[in-house]
């Protein structure tokens, strides 16, 4: 190869969500027990809003830390192949491996064709664990026994770009595996709710294209269009 180019690092992130219960300021906790419409005697009215921790006060607690290495070739022929590597370390989940490769053909000039593959993992997010929206019809619920989402996506793109106009258009394949979104539920006391929710595989194709037509400095035409499946 001709040049490189080398990224490495260490990503640390401590997340914590509180929730509390606000009381109301001329009765406040009747019972003294930090909780609304709990003990005895019970005082239903004690509270304005709760916690969403069912109605205890708690704070969760969330640490991931990430290790990460990439690299950009720069091959003799013009051609660009780059890699990278996540190490995804979840207190909290299992840990994993996130990586992505990508090839880049710069023979085809002015056009460019790339080819990549990746893999996705992310644990989920501390509100669609523990969400909840009383207030909507229906209600939107958390779901504490939600599994971490992969993925494996794999696209080809080509793409042109010089002083006048630019396009690219891009085929896409993405397998997702216990996809984090919102189904229609039943609680235990038989009301409908909105719970988030694992679906076991999710496959997303389609593709991207775009036409950028630049007329003069302050003037750019550009068309977009995208298509899922």
């Amino acid at each position: 190869y001709d040049s490189n180019e080398l990224t490495f690092g260490l990503e640390v992130t401590d997340d914590s969500y509180s929730s509390f219960n606000i009381y109301d300021y001329d009765l406040g906790d009747n019972n003294n027990d930090g909780q609304c419409g709990e003990g005895f005697p019970w005082d239903p009215d004690d509270c304005l809003v709760e916690s969403i921790f069912n109605a205890v006060d708690d704070i969760k607690y969330f640490s991931t830390h990430s290790l990460f290495f990439g690299n950009q070739y720069s091959l003799f022929n013009g051609d660009k192949f780059s890699f990278s590597i996540r190490s995804v370390i979840s207190k909290n989940y299992r840990d994993d491996f996130v990586y992505s490769m990508a090839y880049m053909l710069k023979r085809f000039q002015p056009y460019d064709l790339r080819f990549n593959y990746s893999r996705g993992f992310r644990i989920p997010a501390i509100k669609e664990l523990y969400y909840n929206f009383q207030g909507h019809s229906p209600p939107v619920v958390g779901n504490p026994n939600l599994e971490p989402t992969s993925n494996d996506y794999i696209s080809v793109s080509i793409d042109k770009r010089d002083s006048y106009d630019s396009f690219s258009f891009e085929l896409f394949y993405n397998d997702v595996k216990d996809m984090i979104g919102i189904s229609s539920d039943v609680d235990d006391d038989g009301n409908n709710i909105l719970l988030y929710n694992n679906f076991d595989h999710v496959i997303f194709s389609g593709f991207n294209c775009h036409y950028e037509r630049i007329i003069d400095n302050q003037n750019h035409i550009k068309f977009v269009y995208n298509y899922t499946n």
